[in-house]
């Protein structure tokens, strides 16, 4: 049996929650069931910390964010309240309290993640689709339904200049956008799931709108030109063509 993280529901659940909040890949990792707040009338989390790996010690949790503005509570779309309260109730306790743990009760290090993340994009024309992708996707939907404002609180930038380049978020408080990132959740699919088969557990790709990377390269295959999706094969999107996104069955 190889080592490291679960194969099973873990990486969707993952993706989920990058969806849901647009947390970096350390903050999403470093959660800590204290910092989940699942029967408010609007359920929160809270972030403060991310993981980092110190030499001679692996992966420890830091308990300060990239930023004073990346220490901030953010809204849960309902999905991602399903996610938390399954793993709540399904997944066996460790010692860090993590809401994400190896099997050894350790925590799940980004470099696991992103690997077996890459292995699932392998070959599909979707390489360009990186956890950062999820966070300018929740960017992007927030900026466009809301404002710029509320997109910079909900990342935990210090200022609107990295997302629109305007003026510094004062609260940290991100604005409630539980009920616009329901758009990105499961129940909200409009297409056809398709069954996948990966590392011995079932899993199905739904579509989502994911912002593209201006700089990565225009995909050359027949496939990115035709008029329409071929059903067998994703193709790389464009901002008018959905993105396929792991799911669970």
């Amino acid at each position: 049996m190889p080592l490291g993280p679960r194969p099973s529901a873990d990486l969707a659940d993952i993706v989920d929650l990058f969806l849901a909040t647009g947390l970096r890949i350390g903050e999403v990792l470093a959660l800590r069931w204290t910092e989940v707040d699942l029967t408010a009338d609007r359920p929160t989390l809270a972030v403060t910390g991310t993981l980092v790996q110190i030499k001679g010690h692996g992966i420890v949790r830091q308990d300060a964010t990239k930023s004073a503005a990346g220490r901030r509570t953010v809204y849960l779309p309902r999905f991602a309240v399903e996610v938390l309260l399954r793993r709540q109730t399904q997944e066996p306790s460790n010692s860090n309290n993590a809401v994400f743990a190896t099997r050894n009760g350790t925590w799940v290090p980004a470099h696991n993640v992103r690997r077996r993340w890459r292995a699932i994009r392998e070959g599909t024309g979707l390489e360009w689709v990186t956890p950062h992708a999820f966070r300018k996707t929740v960017a992007t939907i927030i900026e466009r339904e809301a404002n710029a404002k509320g997109a910079a609180a909900q990342l935990g930038h210090t200022s609107e200049a990295i997302t629109e380049g305007y003026y510094v978020v004062k609260t940290h408080l991100a604005p409630d956008f539980s009920d616009i990132l329901e758009q990105l959740g499961p129940e909200n699919d409009a297409v056809r799931r398709a069954p996948l088969e990966w590392n011995g557990a079932r899993t199905a790709v739904r579509r989502v709108h994911l912002t593209p990377d201006p700089m990565t390269k225009p995909c050359q295959s027949p496939a990115c030109r035709a008029p329409s999706d071929p059903p067998s094969r994703p193709v790389r999107a464009t901002p008018e063509r959905p993105h396929l996104v792991l799911r669970r069955t």
